[in-house]
Formats: structure tokens, C-alpha cells, sequence
């Protein structure tokens, strides 16, 4: 009986071992829309931490053994992970309830994303998956401003930044003609 996959080689090397042991994922995250949504580099790669989970939360960081409490600045008792600080934080709550209306919320980062890849195929005159997406994002920085700044921002400075940036990225984009030539 053989335990390992046939390779082709002669010998087992401990990889091979090591992928009987911990297979790793058995899932694969469909994630090539992130990359085509059209906003800047840096907000890419927070959606890409987002959907695989490994943005730096202190929940993240504590379940790694890095020594720091794992709960929310604001909500003693409640695990900061990805979930609570872009979406159940009630800072967070506040930010979303200037952006969204009162029958569409995130509870979860899975509903984000699918809600964000599904509004990324309408196009409006300010893509709402660009506006969600800088909203998160913004939440975010808000988050890491008052974690090691020790100051925060006002839910609506929070929006108007974000949405700022959003319509930044909307001019941009709309300066860019077909065929031109664009510098990253």
C-alpha cells in the first residue's frame, strides 16, 4: 500500500511527507476579481488579507503567540478579529450606517466579499463595490490610528476620506482613455 502521491521520483523527500501529515487548505479562494477591481495596489492587498483571513487583527496575532490581548480596544470581551473591526465593532457600525441602507449590512467578512465581487460587475458612475471597499479600508486605518496614534476619527471623517479616495480613483480612472498607456 502506498501512502504518498506517485511523483515521478525515486525518492521521498520530506515535503512529500509533510503534505501526508498537514495537506493544508482544501479549499481555494476564487480571488482573481480582487485584483481587477481597479483601485490602488495598497487597497488590493488589504482586500487579498481580508479574503484569506490574515489581516493583522489582534486575534490573528495573539493566536500566533505574539503576547497582546486578543480583545477590541472598544469592546472589552470581544475578540478583535477581521469580522469585528470592519463590520460588528459598534465604531465600525457607526462608519457603515452613513454608507449603506438599512437592508443591506455586512455581519461577516464572507458577505463583504460576495456583496463587493457582485457589485463589482454593475457599473455605476462611483462603483459601489470602490466606495465599500474604501470604506473597509478606511475603517481600517481608523482602527490602526487609534491603536498606535492613540487618536481616532469621527465616522464621518472616516466616510468622507474614504469616499474621498473613491472619487479620486473615479477621476483617474475616467482621465484614462482606452489605449493609453497607465503607470502603477
Amino acid at each position: 500500500m502506498r501512502v504518498w502521491r506517485s511523483t515521478g521520483r525515486a525518492r521521498v523527500t520530506v515535503h512529500d511527507l509533510q503534505m501526508i501529515v498537514d495537506p493544508g487548505p482544501t479549499w481555494q479562494l476564487e480571488g482573481r476579481w480582487i485584483w481587477r477591481l481597479g483601485v490602488h495596489p495598497r487597497m488590493t492587498l488589504f482586500l487579498w488579507r481580508v479574503a484569506w483571513g490574515i489581516l493583522p487583527t489582534k486575534g490573528i496575532l495573539a493566536g500566533r503567540g505574539i503576547p497582546i490581548p486578543a480583545d477590541c480596544e472598544g469592546c472589552p470581551g470581544k475578540e478583535e478579529t477581521i469580522s469585528h473591526v470592519l463590520f460588528m465593532c459598534p465604531r465600525a457600525l457607526q462608519v457603515w450606517g452613513l454608507v449603506l441602507t438599512h437592508r443591506l449590512t455586512f455581519t461577516s467578512t464572507e458577505i463583504f466579499l460576495s456583496q463587493l465581487r457582485d457589485s463589482a460587475r454593475i457599473f455605476d458612475t462611483m462603483d459601489r463595490a470602490t466606495v465599500w471597499a474604501y470604506v473597509a479600508y478606511h475603517i481600517w486605518l481608523d482602527r490602526n490610528a487609534r491603536i498606535f496614534e492613540g487618536r481616532g476619527f469621527y465616522p464621518r471623517s472616516v466616510v468622507g476620506r474614504a469616499l474621498a479616495h473613491a472619487a479620486e480613483l473615479a477621476s483617474a480612472a475616467a482621465d484614462i482613455t482606452p489605449g493609453d498607456d497607465r503607470d502603477i
